[in-house]
C-alpha cells in the first residue's frame, strides 16, 4: 500500500479570464466524508483542515460533502465554509444540487430554495455519489474525482473515485479496507490532519 500522498494530479493554475460556470471549468473534484475526517470526530471543528480549505477555495476546486448527517447540517456547514457545491446527506437520502450548477440539465429532483433536492426511497449512499460523479463526468470529459474517506462504511465512496484516499484514524478498524484496496493513498496523519496532509500535498505547491 502506498502511504504517501503526493502524486495525485494538480490542476492548472486558474487563470483570470477562465470559465466561472460552475462545473464547466473543473478538472479536479474532491469528494469527502466529513465527521472523522474533514472535521473532528468529537468537537466537529474543521480547525486542522482549514488551510487545506481556504487553498481549494482560491483554486476554485469543488468540494462535495457526504455524510450521515441531515441536509439542514450539511447546509449549515456550507455556510459555515463559504461552500455552495453539491453534496450527498442522510448516508445517501438525498443529493443536493444548486439550481444551475450542471447547465446542461433543466431540471433535476425537486427545486427549494436554490437547490435541486434528489430524494430516494431507499437511502444508499451509491446511488447518490455515483450519479453526482456521472453529472461531473459529463460537465468536463477531463475530470478527474479524488475520494477521502477513513472507513468500510464509506467503501462505495472511495471504488467510485478515480482517486481514492483512505484518512488513517486510530479510532477505527481499516485493515479491510486496506486490504480490499491495497492501491489506495493511506496519509500518514490521522483524522482531519490526514485530510489536510492529502489535500496541500497533492494540489499544494
Amino acid at each position: 500500500m502506498q502511504t504517501a500522498v503526493t502524486t495525485l494530479p494538480a490542476p492548472p493554475t486558474p487563470s483570470r479570464h477562465a470559465a466561472k460556470s460552475p462545473c464547466a471549468a473543473a478538472t479536479l473534484v474532491i469528494f469527502t466524508a466529513v465527521d472523522g475526517v474533514l472535521c473532528d470526530a468529537d468537537t466537529r471543528s474543521t480547525h486542522e483542515t482549514r488551510a487545506a480549505l481556504k487553498m481549494l477555495a482560491h483554486r476554485d476546486i469543488p468540494l462535495v460533502l457526504t455524510s450521515s448527517r441531515p441536509s439542514s447540517e450539511l447546509l449549515a456547514l456550507q455556510r459555515e465554509l463559504d461552500l455552495r457545491y453539491p453534496f450527498v446527506a442522510g448516508g445517501g437520502a438525498s443529493l443536493h444540487i444548486p439550481t444551475g450548477y450542471f447547465p446542461e440539465l433543466t431540471r433535476i429532483g425537486a427545486q427549494r430554495d436554490g437547490w435541486n433536492v434528489v430524494e430516494f426511497k431507499v437511502p444508499e449512499a451509491g446511488h447518490a455519489i455515483r450519479l453526482l460523479m456521472s453529472l461531473y463526468r459529463l460537465c468536463s470529459e477531463e475530470v478527474v474525482i479524488v475520494a477521502l474517506a477513513d472507513t468500510t462504511h464509506h467503501r462505495v465512496l472511495l471504488h467510485a473515485a478515480d482517486v481514492p484516499v483512505i484518512v488513517r484514524t486510530n479510532n477505527a478498524d481499516q485493515q479491510a479496507l486496506l486490504r480490499e484496496m491495497p492501491s489506495a493513498y493511506l496519509t500518514n496523519a490521522v483524522g482531519p490532519a490526514g485530510w489536510s496532509e492529502a489535500i496541500l500535498g497533492s494540489v499544494g505547491e
